[in-house]
């Protein structure tokens, strides 16, 4: 059976932990749309379902789905936004969701030129919500 990895447990171990890893990157933490848009895909099973899916199945990094789905909101990045960008779903994929391996892609979007997409060697983590009683919506 598959891991499950709740979208709050993602969340809680961002605020504990992703700053203290990524100093560099502690000052977009709860600051600005760039971070906004980033946890609203966290928060939303669904939503990183489907980056999850795209980065396994289609290959697809998932700054680049990232910018497929907010780049209007948020416009044209900087060079520290897109490492940031870069830095975030790493720890995401590495980190919340026990990926173990990345590696670097093209990806002409946004400004960014490469990205990465992350493997695994097992089978990866069902990601849920968590509603009142216990686990709630599964990205399926």
């Amino acid at each position: 059976m598959a891991k499950i990895v709740t979208t709050q447990q993602i969340q809680q171990k961002l605020k504990e932990d992703f700053a203290r890893k990524y100093r560099r990157f502690a000052s977009y933490v709860e600051a600005g749309d760039l971070w906004d848009s980033l946890m609203d895909t966290v928060s939303d099973p669904v939503l990183l379902g489907h980056y999850q899916f795209c980065n396994d199945v289609m290959g697809i990094p998932p700054a680049r789905v990232h910018f497929m789905v907010w780049g209007q909101r948020l416009g044209q990045l900087n060079r520290e936004e897109k490492q940031a960008l870069g830095a975030f779903w790493g720890f995401v994929f590495k980190e919340a969701l026990g990926y173990t391996d990345q590696q670097s892609v093209s990806c002409v979007i946004g400004g960014l030129k490469t990205a990465s997409r992350y493997t695994r060697m097992d089978s990866p983590p069902l990601i849920c919500g968590e509603g009142e009683g216990g686990l709630g919506q599964a990205a399926v």
